[in-house]
């Protein structure tokens, strides 16, 4: 059955080192073909590189980026995929999709050679590439179908990969259109490479691995009738390193042609395509190859070409008298003479050229394509389905330091709930920096290093990636990877100067870090950190109160933002005003636990993070105000700022209620419920918020603890969550009837608990997920806001 669409990887366009050699320009012309021939095809490109490359080359070629959803969109019966990376080093490329296997899609290969097996001695010596081989080859033995591009890589696959030879089809290879003959006179691009006293000339393209043969054909070059060679070069046209131009050039001296070879180093395409047309001849002496496109380039330029006689290179002129035996300098030699001197041979070179231009096109190789496919069918009788949708969920979790790890773990559970009865499953990208636990992992319950993002997964592998940020140096892993592939940024609060600043400080060199910071502040604030002082750019509250956010490099690359209030949606708006959508979504509450009654003791406690920004001093001048209360205390629960508890000491003895304070440091989870449970009163301060929203507030109010706060992000006001002025008699007219007053105190409570009750992790991972569900049909610059149920 011919195929009714395929999907082919584009990626090799933009890979490093592929798309300045065959396998990049191979790639191109496939999908030209494809394209010219009418087929029904999809490339899956990588990125906007690739993306824009592909575009500047085939301006009608169809393409979407690499997605779960582009491969989920084609599942079904007659859709083939095609991997025409297979052969690359190393395999982490990812050269056939998990998504493309849980599709049980049908997939077909481009087989370019085998090369590196048949010669492992060489090519495998190092333990990485024997890895990478030993991968590779039971890897293709899976796939349903390769396209060999010429009999011979065709006929040593099967030999080297134990694959079926009738599973295995030969399509070819084509030219670019680039290469075509040139009627006039010699133009500056050849001028830019080849010297102005070199008129006349033979073109190698050859390159520096020893199947090449380059340095047989320097010697066999000085064994060329004097004659014929008097007043011609051999221009060699690849890139090569000092030492083999080195190698090559003492070569051609100790044959006594130094002055009558040219090396060209590396070439744009351009500058290849001037200098082949430019040729009398075209050699290529290798002992191996999987097709030899310079062969078919030079005849599709009108250039006479001779080639070896061995391995595929005979597949690409067909015509015989074109051959020499590369490993005799003298049968080199005497090709050439017989190219150069021979008029009548010249014609029949030319024409062996012509047939070959004609037969080696890409629309040949694309007919051919479906062709084989159709010819071959699936392999195994599976029929497509359509894959799971997989969500990743980034960011700390248990084990992390980070504040966030506890919320983000209960979002994890709750989205693994919600997709018990779906065809949806959930992962968890650890952001282990500063981690005291290592990642783990287990068949109910899988979890990777956010580090894993781009080398053993792949961004593709998910649907969607969800990555959760906050302004401290825990977050690290997920903002380097927000800044290079497309995620939602769930942003706990709207700034990544403490993530940055604590980077920095974490570095032991003062130096380096003030570098650093300078570095990203002129990176993602316009050079911004050009007119610091040395110790305003270690100092995140100068940065803060100078409006700096550094969400520029992530927000960039966002599919959409979360926040958790009003307040974080202007911040990131007033960075980038037309940037992706965003939603407003309230923190949930974990669920609630009713006190028994008041507590005996009158506790205050302040819980979560201590720093400046906490307002450590206002929290103790309430205290003091409230010393004609009873014998009120107040416990500082959780980690601290560095040098943050030894200040807040120094002003608790200033105002003589040192005895009143405690300070408990970083708690297990137990003891920190304690500590909460046994508080009378909850007080979370602060100096001024970077629209986020309190975790530690939402904690006290699921345990019943009436609570008091200047953060206005909390919500709308209630006897339970009472929002006040950041001033010492309104704190304290807030709390003295919660400590004095026991039916105060019960109501609040209840008011709490009933809040807490009615926004809850599965409300918010619900609406995550409906959100998620909606995004790609929203307009970049919509803002949707959630509001949570509160009591009345």
């Amino acid at each position: 059955m011919t195929p009714t669409a395929l999907l082919v990887d584009a990626r090799p366009v933009g890979h490093p080192t592929a798309k300045q050699r065959g396998i990049g320009r191979y790639v191109t012309g496939f999908l030209r073909g494809l394209t010219d021939i009418g087929a029904p095809l999809t490339a899956l490109y990588g990125d906007e590189s690739e993306a824009e490359t592909l575009r500047r080359s085939i301006p009608d070629l169809p393409m979407r980026r690499w997605s779960r959803d582009a491969v989920r969109d084609h599942a079904e019966p007659g859709v083939w995929y095609v991997a025409t990376q297979l052969m690359l080093h190393p395999i982490p490329l990812d050269p056939v999709p998990r998504v493309v296997t849980e599709a049980h899609l049908p997939v077909a290969a481009v087989m370019y050679d085998v090369i590196p097996y048949r010669f492992a001695d060489r090519y495998h010596v190092a333990p990485d590439a024997r890895f990478q081989a030993e991968l590779r080859a039971p890897l293709t033995r899976t796939l349903d179908s390769l396209l060999a591009i010429s009999r011979f890589a065709a006929d040593t696959a099967a030999i080297e990969l134990n694959y079926p030879r009738d599973r295995i089809g030969v399509i070819g290879a084509g030219v670019e259109p680039e290469f075509v003959p040139n009627r006039g006179a010699r133009g500056p691009l050849v001028a830019r490479v080849i010297p102005p006293h070199v008129h006349r000339y033979v073109v190698a393209v050859t390159g520096v691995d020893e199947r090449k043969n380059t340095e047989g054909l320097i010697r066999a070059w000085a064994l060329v009738l004097p004659g014929l060679r008097e007043g011609r070069h051999l221009v060699i046209a690849c890139s090569h390193s000092p030492g083999v131009l080195a190698h090559w050039m003492a070569t051609a001296e100790k044959a006594g042609v130094a002055d009558r070879v040219v090396f060209t180093g590396a070439l744009e395409d351009d500058e290849m395509v001037a200098v082949v047309q430019s040729a009398e001849l075209s050699v290529m002496p290798s002992f191996e190859e999987g097709f030899g496109l310079p062969v078919l380039e030079a005849a599709a330029c009108g250039v006479p070409a001779i080639s070896s006689n061995l391995t595929s290179l005979p597949e690409v002129l067909d015509e015989p008298s074109a051959c020499f035996d590369p490993h005799d300098d003298r049968s080199i030699a005497d090709a050439i003479d017989r190219a150069l001197g021979d008029e009548g041979h010249r014609t029949r070179l030319l024409e062996a050229g012509g047939r070959a231009a004609r037969r080696w096109t890409w629309q040949r190789v694309a007919q051919d394509t479906m062709e084989v496919l159709g010819a071959h069918g699936p392999r195994w009788t599976t029929e497509p389905r359509r894959p799971t949708i997989r969500l990743a969920l980034g960011g700390p979790f248990s084990g992390s330091q980070s504040g966030v790890a506890h919320y983000d773990e209960r979002v994890l559970s709750s989205l693994r709930r919600a997709s018990m009865d779906s065809d949806r499953s959930v992962v968890a990208l650890v952001d282990s920096t500063a981690s005291i636990e290592p990642t783990r992992w287990s068949a109910t319950d899988e979890r990777l290093p956010i580090r894993a993002i781009g080398r053993f997964a792949k961004p593709w592998d998910f649907d969607d990636i969800v990555l959760a940020l906050g302004s401290s140096p825990h977050h690290a892993g997920a903002a380097r990877l927000a800044a290079e592939v497309p995620c939602h940024l769930w942003f706990h609060e709207a700034t990544l100067v403490g993530l940055h600043v604590g980077v920095a400080h974490s570095s032991g060199s003062e130096s380096w870090a003030r570098s650093y910071v300078r570095s990203v502040l002129d990176r993602d604030e316009d050079g911004f950190g050009v007119s610091l002082m040395d110790h305003e750019l270690l100092d995140a509250e100068f940065l803060h109160g100078s409006g700096v956010t550094l969400l520029s490099d992530v927000l960039a690359m966002a599919k959409s933002v979360i926040v958790s209030s009003q307040r974080g949606a202007d911040i990131v708006r007033s960075v980038r005003p037309n940037g992706p959508p965003l939603l407003v979504l309230p923190l949930a509450y974990p669920p609630p636990i009713a006190p028994s009654g008041p507590p005996r003791s009158l506790q205050i406690v302040s819980a979560g993070w201590l720093a400046d920004n906490k307002a450590p001093r206002l929290a103790l001048e309430v205290l003091h105000r409230l010393g004609g209360t009873g014998d009120v205390s107040l416990v500082f629960v959780g980690a601290a700022q560095p040098n943050a508890i030894e200040a807040a000491r120094a002003i608790a003895a200033d105002l003589g209620v040192e005895t009143l304070v405690s300070f408990t440091g970083r708690l297990d989870d137990e003891s920190y419920a304690q500590h909460v449970s046994q508080s009378r009163v909850g007080l979370q301060l602060r100096e001024h918020d970077r629209g986020e929203m309190s975790a530690a507030i939402n904690d006290l109010v699921a345990r019943g603890v009436p609570t008091v706060t200047t953060l206005q992000t909390a919500g709308p006001t209630s006897s339970g969550l009472r929002l006040v002025e950041p001033s010492v008699a309104a704190i304290v007219e807030a709390i003295r009837p919660l400590l004095i007053d026991d039916d105060e105190w019960r109501n609040a409570s209840a008011d709490a608990i009933d809040r807490a009750m009615r926004w809850s992790f599965d409300d918010v991972s619900g609406a995550l997920l409906g959100w998620l569900r909606d995004v790609p049909r929203l307009p970049g610059p919509t803002v949707r806001r959630i509001s949570a149920p509160l009591a009345s």
